[in-house]
C-alpha cells in the first residue's frame, strides 16, 4: 500500500526534498463537440375479430439518427519549472485552429408487426406471431492535422421473428 511507513519515508514531502530540478510538461488543448440525436417511435394497435379468432395486432416503426462532430487543437508548450512561486500565466498559442477532427453518424430504422390471437371459445389458448426488420448505416471520419484523413462506412440489415403459445389454465397459472 502506498501509505506504508516504508513508502512514506522515501516520498518527497515538499519542493526542498526534490533531488533535482523538475519541470512540468504543459499542453494547451481546446475542444468543441456537437452531439445531435433524434428518436421517433410510433405504434398502432388494432383489436378485432376475424371468424372465431380474436386478434390484437401491433405495428410500429422506430427511427434513430445521431450525428457527432468533435474538433480538437493541441500544442505542447514550453516546460515550466516547479518552483515555490510558479508563473501561472500560460501563453495561449496564437494559431490555435482545430487540427484534429472526428465526425460520426448513425442512422437506424426498425419496423415491426405482431399479432396475438386468441383461440377456443373462452380465449384461453393464445398464439403470438411477430416479425421485425432492422437496418442501420454508420459512418466515421478522422483527420489529424495535415495527415490524410481516414474514414469508414458500414451498414447492415437483419430480420428477426418470434413465435409463442400460451394456455390460461386459470387466473394464477399460465404455462
Amino acid at each position: 500500500h502506498r501509505s506504508t511507513p516504508e513508502n512514506e519515508s522515501i516520498r518527497p514531502t515538499g519542493l526542498d526534498d526534490l533531488d533535482s530540478p523538475t519541470e512540468l510538461e504543459l499542453r494547451y488543448q481546446r475542444e468543441a463537440r456537437d452531439d445531435q440525436e433524434i428518436q421517433l417511435q410510433n405504434d398502432v394497435i388494432f383489436y378485432g375479430s376475424i371468424g372465431r379468432l380474436e386478434h390484437e395486432v401491433l405495428a410500429g416503426v422506430e427511427l434513430f439518427r445521431q450525428n457527432r462532430v468533435f474538433r480538437r487543437f493541441r500544442e505542447n508548450l514550453p516546460n515550466q519549472p516547479i518552483v515555490a512561486n510558479p508563473n501561472v500565466s500560460i501563453p495561449i498559442p496564437a494559431d490555435n485552429g482545430f487540427t484534429q477532427r472526428f465526425d460520426s453518424s448513425l442512422d437506424w430504422v426498425g419496423i415491426y408487426l405482431q399479432d396475438q390471437f386468441s383461440m377456443m371459445e373462452d380465449g384461453r389458448l393464445k398464439a403470438l406471431v411477430a416479425g421485425r426488420f432492422d437496418y442501420f448505416e454508420q459512418s466515421q471520419e478522422f483527420s489529424n492535422g495535415g495527415a490524410p484523413s481516414t474514414s469508414s462506412r458500414d451498414n447492415n440489415a437483419a430480420p428477426t421473428g418470434r413465435l409463442g403459445l400460451l394456455y390460461d389454465w386459470n387466473e394464477s397459472v399460465s404455462p
